[in-house]
């Protein structure tokens, strides 16, 4: 068989290989290529806008648009893997060795689903298909994904259902959860989940079959906030980005973040919860000894739009280490962050932070992996209350934080401290110190057992240092400062080496001794295990 160009911009050249996708008729071909055709004369260009295209196709020709756009799907999912390999590999790939829908029988579960009047009837008109194909079919036809959503399979184990109806409410046993599907066959348990798309949201859950939940969820919200009256371009946009294999971000140093592929772990934009993982989990199969598992946790003003900025600091965390890639991190925003003056609430942290360990825990990794939490501003006190809750890290990590989580004295207050390396990077005159000591628990600069991270320069070669730079506050995440390099050198572990302090640097407790652009300044250092 011919195959498949999938780099072919010109609307003609796409309704040509439309065509090609195993068309039940030659008449059904000519037809595609006919409406496709004169699509162009309208300045419609079906390879970059497939929405646009399906509505036109559907508007002139009713009875092939629901075939179409399986077609177009099918295309789509090609020019993907295109992108994800970097390189154009149009003469490489065919329907040979290249897995294609059975179109006419996703067709006919589409003609079904749209006629169905209630879920269960798109239910039953999908459960014909394979998981691949009812995936296709409901990203094709994304208006259908709303009528899945809101309830769960009847026969999961009661201890699953209260995070449905009040997310956070009541914390999932993970483990039973996870024993209870993993019972289950693959492909029976990522049809579960693409038929019941909230289980996407349940720790425990396998985090790939979340990621293929996920991508129903975030269609579904797209289709949402298009419709929506007061809804911005801006969110929509980002919403799609979260669909793409790809997604292009910017760091703090202005310059563009490079992402070797991205999955969504969480995604539910009505409780602002949301988590994109960067790289992949090791599993029970593999050697995981040495891999370490990152999570951010970001601070106050972090909502779902402005979430996407807490993504590019975990992927620049994950691309700075070695070799690029091989610790996972993930970006997580288990619920609502305070914004404005509501961060001097607690009530936020003691919400948020009893979700870390069951978001950590359904992950079910190895026991030879290793986390490493990262808490930012006010997710420092979210990570304090895990800690206080039990959460058990190799590494906790308070970054520039609001303090060791509410009426938390010292780290001894943390059942797993005996076996938890603690850090704290704290920039010396950041304003976040005038809140320290105050409601969010005790002080981390001033912490017995917490090991002081140097964040040292900001521009070495200009000789500033991060206490003199325009942000102090999140610039920590700048990939140019001495404060990045020691958090990427305690999430790669294993024998790397970060600079310490002597004294803290806390704004009340004084200056350094010796600050790192003293001439007399001499680098300390300390061994990660």
């Amino acid at each position: 068989m011919t195959p498949v160009h999938i780099h072919e911009e010109r609307t003609a050249g796409l309704g040509a290989a439309v065509g090609r996708l195993e068309a039940p008729a030659a008449t059904l071909a000519r037809d595609v290529g006919n409406v496709v055709d004169q699509l162009a004369t309208l300045g419609v260009s079906a390879a970059r806008d497939p929405a646009g295209t399906l509505r036109r196709i559907g508007a002139q020709a009713p009875g092939i648009s629901t075939e179409i756009s399986v077609r177009l799907a099918y295309l789509a999912a090609c020019r993907r893997l295109e992108s994800s390999l970097g390189v154009d590999i149009s003469d490489q790939i065919s329907f040979e060795n290249l897995p294609a829908p059975n179109v006419a029988a996703v067709t006919r579960a589409l003609q079904s689903a749209l006629q169905s009047a209630d879920p269960a009837g798109i239910r039953a008109a999908l459960a014909g298909l394979t998981a691949g194909e009812a995936q296709l079919a409901l990203e094709t036809h994304p208006e259908l994904i709303a009528q899945l959503q809101g309830e769960l399979p009847p026969n999961l184990p009661w201890y699953s259902v209260p995070l449905l109806t009040e997310p956070g409410a009541t914390i999932v046993p993970e483990d039973l959860l996870r024993t209870h599907l993993g019972a289950l066959d693959p492909a029976e348990r990522r049809m579960l989940v693409l038929l019941y798309p909230d289980l996407a949201n349940i720790d425990g859950v396998p985090p790939t079959d979340r990621y293929a939940g996920n991508r129903l969820n975030i269609a579904a919200a797209i289709v949402r906030e298009s419709a929506a009256a007061d809804s911005g371009p801006e969110r929509i946009t980002f919403y799609r980005s979260l669909l793409e294999e790809t997604p292009q971000m910017i760091g703090l140093d202005g310059l563009p973040v490079e992402s070797d592929g991205h999955q969504v772990l969480l995604f539910d934009p009505e409780h602002s919860r949301f988590a994109e993982v960067f790289g992949e989990f090791p599993t029970h199969g593999d050697d995981a000894t040495g891999v370490d598992v990152g999570i951010l946790i970001p601070g106050a003003g972090t909502n779902i739009d402005t979430v996407a900025g807490t993504s590019a600091r975990a992927l620049s965390l994950h691309d700075a280490v070695v070799p690029p890639g091989s610790s996972p991190t993930v970006a997580w925003m288990g619920g609502e962050m305070p914004q404005g003056i509501s961060a001097a609430r607690t009530r936020f942290a003691e919400d948020l932070g009893p979700r870390l360990p069951a978001l950590i825990n359904g992950l079910g990794l190895p026991d030879t992996a290793g986390t490493v939490a990262f808490g930012h501003s006010y997710g420092g006190s979210v990570l304090g209350t895990a800690l206080r809750e039990g959460l058990v890290v190799d590494s906790a990590v308070f970054v520039n934080a609001a303090g060791l989580g509410p009426g938390v004295t010292g780290v001894e207050d943390y059942p797993a401290a005996a076996t938890t390396d603690f850090y704290n990077v704290s920039v010396p005159g950041d304003w976040i110190n005038w809140t320290q000591d105050l409601v969010h628990g005790s002080d981390p600069d001033r912490a017995d057992g917490m090991i002081q991270v140097d964040t040292g320069w900001y521009d070495e070669a200009g000789g500033i240092t991060l206490a003199d730079s325009p942000d102090t506050h999140s610039g920590v995440f700048d990939t140019r400062t001495t404060a990045f390099a020691n958090m990427v050198a305690i999430l790669q572990g294993d024998g790397a080496r970060i600079t310490v302090e002597g004294t803290h640097p806390a704004w009340h407790g004084g200056p350094l001794e010796t600050p790192i652009d003293h001439p007399e300044y001499r680098e300390e250092f300390h061994t990660v295990e």
